[in-house]
């Protein structure tokens, strides 16, 4: 998002889909019940798109947060449920913004399935690094010329 301050602010998503691991996924994965593989996500938000979430509060006041989702996964491979899990600092929007990006449909999930059928279930978290862009120095006015 490019506020009204002229900067860009960043997000970050570190992620994983319990018990299967993405490209760009956290180390710590919980395992799956045999037989029933975990959704993994299909794609990753493109940053752009994901500058339009980042928290006007936050972006006025030059504040980086993040925020912790967890929602099931519908057959579609859709997010359903989400619930924030963690949120640092509150009072910035940090949360709301990330349930905005899972119902916004930023990340496409392939679903668990049961016997080769997609079905629905399994969990799906991800934490959003919010970073804002870095401050830009204000012009300053040359000094005055001696008269």
């Amino acid at each position: 998002m490019v506020g009204s301050l002229g900067r860009t602010a960043t997000v970050v998503c570190i992620g994983i889909a319990l018990g299967a691991v993405e490209a760009n996924a956290s180390p710590s994965l919980n395992a799956a019940p045999v037989g029933a593989p975990s959704p993994s996500a299909q794609s990753q938000p493109v940053p752009g798109k994901q500058a339009e979430y980042y928290p006007d509060r936050a972006n006025r006041a030059n504040r980086g947060g993040v925020a912790e989702l967890r929602c099931t996964v519908t057959a579609e491979g859709g997010l359903a449920g989400c619930v924030v899990l963690r949120e640092e600092p509150t009072g910035y929007g940090f949360g709301a913004a990330a349930l905005a990006m899972a119902r916004g449909g930023v990340w496409k999930v392939r679903p668990k399935t049961v016997d080769g059928t997609p079905t629905a279930g399994g969990f799906f978290e991800r934490t959003i690094v919010f970073r804002p862009a870095p401050a830009v120095p204000r012009p300053t006015a040359p000094p005055n010329p001696p008269r």
